[in-house]
């Protein structure tokens, strides 16, 4: 599906899935990251400007410069839950069109976290034990 067609319950569904494949508890605070791409630098900075002021941590930067490209970073620690990122995924859907752009994609941010971290390490931890107990 493309990304710009996606309902926001779709997104919520997809976070979702993604936290629980890897272990996360989505009952407690994560560090979630949503890039929103911008055909200009000005709309991709008041972007940035505007989340910031909405709790966000922002930056910006070029991407496939020959294309003229400009991508926002927004990353925020939220409690994952539904009403959590419908508020946050209609002010991200919402705003990146009103400076002509779209919420392309999402991820966890393990660096920004450190409960999110040590569930990464705990279930690789995980996994390769369960991989030696079976070789």
């Amino acid at each position: 599906m493309i990304p710009e067609n996606r309902s926001v319950i779709e997104w919520i569904r997809e976070i979702t899935i993604g936290l629980k494949h890897r272990n996360l508890d989505i009952n407690t605070r994560v560090s979630l990251s949503f890039y929103l791409e911008h055909s200009s630098e000005s709309g991709a900075k008041k972007l940035a400007e505007l989340l910031a002021c909405e709790g966000f941590d922002t930056d910006i930067d070029a991407f496939q410069q020959h294309l003229n490209k400009w991508r926002c970073w927004a990353n925020i620690s939220i409690v994952p839950n539904t009403p959590n990122l419908s508020y946050l995924l209609h002010l991200l859907k919402d705003k990146a069109v009103e400076f002509d752009g779209q919420l392309e994609g999402w991820e966890t941010n393990p660096y920004e976290s450190g409960q999110e971290l040590g569930q990464l390490i705990a279930k690789l931890e995980n996994d390769w034990q369960e991989v030696m107990r079976q070789g």
